[in-house]
């Protein structure tokens, strides 16, 4: 059976607004952070107000309101509330919308997963990284890696990148990004495919290289391998970044990847 990943990064908001108290009656959802999948009160993740009082007319002041829950699930509810001040002629007037998180689910293989949910996911399920798509392996350790050394990457890895699947570029110094994908974690990387990248590496004239697999590790003699060619002056750097470490890098840069409810107000 295929495993799926759910994925909540679009969303619909609904709008309110009304000078008496609020009628949620017509929400197309139940109450605020009630998740309609597991049926239960999600966590309340964002509490926060604000007001504009620049007028001694409190009918003239703003003010206003966000709550953020979000499920276990994944699911996700936000409510954005803004009124007004009163005054002995004027009464307050509200506006309410709530935004909630809508599902989609896609096969762990799949090359349109979103990154975001992806790299999410792999913090909660790091397992699945055996089973990406090669190409979206590829994406991922260029997004992850873009993060980690804040520089940006190029994708190049087809039957002619001449061993090389990405490119970083950081502060004008490229560097060589070997992604080798492995159907499982008893593995260890060869010293062959290690010289092989090494050779790529400096035929493109280059002289910093990271080599990631989702290998166990890298045997003795690619270890071996990497640290002579840093000894002999053949390059620069020679990263060896096997599953373990990849990973750690990702919880590392998980800043860098925004939650869902954020793109509300983009």
């Amino acid at each position: 059976m295929r495993e799926h990943i759910l994925d909540y990064s679009d969303f619909i908001s609904e709008h309110h607004s009304s000078d008496y108290d609020y009628d949620l009656a017509s929400s197309w959802f139940e109450e605020p952070g009630f998740c309609p999948y597991c049926r239960v009160q999600a966590t309340e993740l964002e509490s926060s107000s604000w007001q504009d009082v620049e007028s001694d007319d409190s009918a003239a002041c703003w003010y206003g309101a966000t709550c953020v829950y979000s499920c276990d699930c994944g699911w996700w509810d936000a409510v954005d509330d803004e009124w007004t001040g009163t005054s002995s002629t004027e009464g307050s007037y509200k506006w309410r919308t709530v935004t909630h998180g809508i599902v989609r689910r896609y096969a762990v293989d799949a090359l349109d997963l979103p990154l975001s949910t992806l790299r999410r996911e792999l913090r909660q399920r790091p397992q699945i990284i055996h089973d990406l798509h090669h190409r979206k392996m590829e994406q991922l350790v260029g997004a992850v890696l873009s993060d980690f050394f804040d520089c940006e990457v190029s994708l190049c890895g087809r039957s002619h990148d001449g061993g090389v699947d990405l490119l970083l570029v950081r502060a004008k110094t490229p560097i060589a990004v070997q992604v080798k994908r492995r159907n499982s974690d008893r593995y260890a990387e060869p010293v062959n495919l290690v010289r092989e990248f090494l050779g790529a590496t400096l035929l493109k004239g280059l002289r910093d290289a990271v080599y990631v697999t989702t290998a166990d590790h890298f045997t003795r003699e690619a270890r071996a391998a990497a640290g002579s060619a840093i000894t002999n002056d053949l390059v620069t750097r020679f990263d060896l970044v096997d599953r373990q470490k990849f990973l750690e890098i990702i919880a590392s840069t998980s800043d860098r990847v925004a939650e869902p409810w954020k793109k509300r107000r983009t």
